[in-house]
C-alpha cells in the first residue's frame, strides 16, 4: 500500500480435496474498524487461471475493484471469503493486520466480545 492507495492482497491457496475445482475472481474481505463499524472490500483475482488442482498451492493475487479503490483502513476480525466453483465458500478468519488465523469458536467468541464489550481478547 502507498500512501492511501491501495496494491491488492496476495495468499496462497490449496485445494486439499481429490478433485479438480476453481474459484470465483471476487474475493470479499470484511471486518471491524476500531469504532466498531463493519467495513467490506472487494477484490477480483489478477490471473485468468483460477483452477485449483489437487494437493496443489496456487499462489493467488487481486486487485480492488475499480470501483472499490479507497483505502484500507485496520480492521479488526477480518473474515476473508472465497467462492468456489465446488464446495461452496471458504472463509479464512483474521485475528487483525499480523494476519494471525483464528479456529470458527475462537473467532466468533473474540468478535462477540469486542462488538459488545469493546474489549480485544488477550492473544
Amino acid at each position: 500500500m502507498t500512501g492511501s492507495e491501495v496494491l491488492g492482497i496476495a495468499f496462497e491457496a490449496e485445494n486439499i480435496s481429490s478433485s479438480l475445482t476453481s474459484f470465483e475472481p471476487t474475493l470479499v474481505l470484511t471486518g471491524y474498524d476500531t469504532k466498531r463499524k463493519k467495513v467490506s472490500y472487494a477484490f477480483t483475482a489478477i490471473d485468468e487461471d483460477r483452477q485449483l488442482p489437487p494437493l496443489v498451492t496456487k499462489q493467488v493475487v487481486s486487485n480492488p475493484i475499480a470501483n472499490e479503490k479507497h483505502a484500507i483502513i485496520f480492521l479488526w476480525y477480518m473474515t476473508l471469503t472465497i467462492t468456489l466453483t465446488r464446495g461452496g465458500k471458504v472463509r479464512v478468519r483474521i485475528l487483525n493486520a499480523d494476519f494471525r488465523t483464528l479456529g470458527f469458536l475462537r473467532f466468533q467468541w473474540d468478535d462477540f466480545v469486542f462488538l459488545c464489550f469493546a474489549r480485544l481478547s488477550e492473544v
